[in-house]
């Protein structure tokens, strides 16, 4: 009892909310023998905030991004959510409200349907919000989105679909999974420029989260808040 008791506190002391910012003060960062990646860098990103990262390889886009979902911790400085601070103690937590989309996912040799409920509560699955994740990533371009549409296997690691098919899984999975901070890291890559601008837009329209969009096209840019 007394064990249950302090795991519930445990875990009411470590949960973070996050109604207002995301605030970087003073960060330095720096890996083990390597060059200092940043330097005093002050930033702060909204609640909502629709904002897009670039930048050239090694410019420090994935770092920034390390940091802002807690895998790594700044070297000095502080990140703090609203008003709390970033820390070993509560990261976990903080990375449960995180879902970051990479230009390559992963993907299991079972149905569409199995990898877009990947890590979500399969108790609470929602078919109707299933389907309209799909269409924000224009998979019912490609699939129908119907119980058999969806009961297709992907293959060993999705490779009974192009780059660009399995882009646009990656993205209704995250859309589906509906996490407070979504980052997708050059995860619209394989898509051809029409395509692109329709899931930008659709992903632009997500009233309730906060995106980071890590790109190197230019002509998206200016559809971001920052």
């Amino acid at each position: 009892k007394n064990f249950s008791l302090k795991s519930k506190l445990s875990k009411k002391k470590f949960k973070i909310p996050f109604n207002n910012k995301i605030s970087l003060e003073n960060i330095s960062f720096q890996y083990v023998n390597k060059k200092e990646m940043f330097n005093d860098l002050n930033f702060k990103i909204f609640k909502s905030q629709k904002i897009a990262l670039i930048g050239k390889s090694g410019s420090g886009k994935s770092t920034f991004i390390d940091l802002l979902s807690g895998l790594n911790i700044p070297t000095r400085g502080k990140i703090k959510i609203d008003e709390v601070l970033l820390s070993n103690s509560n990261r976990g937590s903080w990375s449960r409200k995180v879902t970051y989309v990479p230009q390559e996912d992963f993907f299991l040799d079972e149905p569409v349907l199995e990898n877009i409920l990947l890590g979500s509560n399969i108790e609470t699955f929602d078919f109707e919000r299933l389907k309209w994740a799909c269409k924000m990533a224009m998979v019912d371009d490609f699939i129908e989105i119907s119980e058999s549409g969806l009961s297709v296997s992907m293959g060993e690691n999705g490779n009974k679909f192009s780059g660009g098919q399995k882009q646009r899984i990656g993205i209704a999975r995250a859309i589906y999974r509906n996490s407070e901070l979504l980052i997708l890291d050059e995860s619209t890559s394989s898509l051809d420029v029409e395509i692109e601008k329709k899931i930008i837009q659709n992903i632009l329209n997500l009233k309730n989260q906060t995106i980071i969009f890590v790109t190197h096209r230019l002509i998206v840019l200016r559809h971001f808040d920052k």
